[in-house]
């Protein structure tokens, strides 16, 4: 009985906090949310690299931690990726995301930082490079993986105050993915199609991230630089959906939202190296009021390939 009475009160609790728009910043999570793409469906090698990622946001008006107002959350993520082809129309996935926050508010600016959560993702090639429709050559691949719960999750700042899930390290909770990748090329172009979904278990704190799913698109072309570098400059688009988020098995009035996103970049392979970089562009975003706007983010890859 004592039990089920304290688990009332914090269920009741949380309502009355969630109702509080001077408490917003407490349990909104705006975590970046960069294109789910790095699979490189235009070159069938194997790779390891590291992909550097910034992204700035920016809270509205209101948002306070305690009597300090939040302005800006500050992202960089450096992800170490490898992948590895053990057979033909097999490849395996790896990354490991190393994440630096910064919570700037009016009485003090907050670091997070740590080991993010692991991804493991398999790919298997349903069709194959060489299968071709006169000029043009087309690949599909499907697959799938899982997040492990490897990040803290559980960082305070100065203040002793738990920080929001969006700007932890990790989750602290196994995340399921799927994918779907098409590419259709010629010599000179290409275009890529992907969809994606992801869902989240519900951590130690009882809580749960909201299942996200996404779709993008990309035109490429080919360009051949210096005889040894294949250039494929790039602009794309991409729409994706994040469900609410729960706790206590409570679904978070202030989570969940929609919008798309557009990029530019430029991908360069050589003999024994790839580099890349993109610039993505957030559209209006369908969100509660009291959630961050994102601002423009920057992406810059560098790693080897055989």
């Amino acid at each position: 009985m004592l039990m089920k009475t304290l688990r009332f009160k914090v269920v009741l609790l949380v309502l009355l906090l969630a109702g509080v728009r001077a408490k917003a910043c407490d349990i909104c999570g705006c975590g970046a949310a960069l294109s789910a793409g790095g699979l490189f469906p235009q070159v069938q090698t194997n790779m390891l690299g590291i992909r550097q990622t910034a992204q700035r946001f920016i809270h509205p008006k209101g948002n306070f931690n305690g009597l300090s107002e939040v302005y800006q959350d500050h992202y960089y993520e450096s992800d170490v990726f490898f992948r590895w082809f053990p057979k033909s129309r097999l490849q395996l996935w790896f990354h490991l995301p190393y994440r630096v926050v910064n919570r700037v508010e009016s009485e003090r600016i907050t670091t997070v930082r740590g080991i993010g959560d692991m991804q493991l993702r398999a790919l298997y090639t349903v069709i194959k490079p060489d299968t071709g429709i006169k000029r043009f050559k087309q690949v599909l691949q499907v697959g799938g993986g899982l997040s492990l719960p490897t990040g803290k999750y559980r960082q305070r700042d100065e203040q002793l105050t738990l920080l929001p899930i969006g700007i932890q390290a990790g989750t602290g909770a196994w995340s399921g993915m799927l994918n779907a990748v098409y590419l259709v090329q010629s010599r000179k172009a290409g275009l890529a199609l992907q969809a994606d979904v992801r869902t989240f278990s519900t951590n130690e704190d009882l809580f749960q991230r909201g299942h996200t799913a996404g779709v993008s698109a990309q035109l490429f072309l080919r360009r051949h630089w210096f005889r040894n570098v294949l250039a494929l400059p790039h602009i794309g688009a991409r729409y994706d959906v994040s469900g609410a988020d729960r706790q206590f098995d409570l679904e978070r009035p202030d989570s969940g939202s929609s919008g798309g996103q557009t990029s530019i970049g430029l991908d360069c392979f050589g003999k024994g190296w790839m580099a890349g970089c993109q610039v993505s562009y957030f559209l209006p975003r369908n969100q509660a009021e009291v959630m961050p706007q994102p601002e423009p983010g920057f992406q810059l890859s560098i790693g080897f390939i055989w």
